[in-house]
């Protein structure tokens, strides 16, 4: 992922699911389709719809929701955060409400 661009979302806006290096979303977001990244951080409230293919951690706080799956090595929480599918990660910090409906998975790297 070298020559990947960065994905930033700053007030209320969307943009199109796809591989991107940093994503961070901030305000009002959406990714209309599945997103591939390093990192992805969220502040406010977030929707991806489609899956989360995150290579490093995702850090998210407010009002967070994914409709299919997450893969991430680190996924930190904060705020409320509902997914739909599956979820695996290698590390999970909770500090809030995460709400699910599937399989949540914790895996080593």
């Amino acid at each position: 992922m070298n020559d990947i661009m960065d994905m930033k979302i700053s007030g209320s806006s969307a943009m199109p699911g796809g591989e991107y290096r940093l994503v961070s979303i901030s305000g009002s977001g959406k990714v209309q389709g599945s997103l591939r990244c390093e990192s992805l951080r969220c502040s406010g409230s977030a929707k991806v719809q489609g899956d989360v293919d995150c290579a490093g951690e995702i850090r998210c706080s407010g009002s967070n929701r994914v409709t299919g799956d997450i893969t991430c090595q680190e996924l930190g929480c904060s705020g409320s955060t509902r997914k739909r599918d599956g979820v695996s990660f290698s590390s999970l910090r909770d500090g809030g409400s995460a709400a699910r409906v599937g399989n949540w998975s914790a895996c080593t790297p």
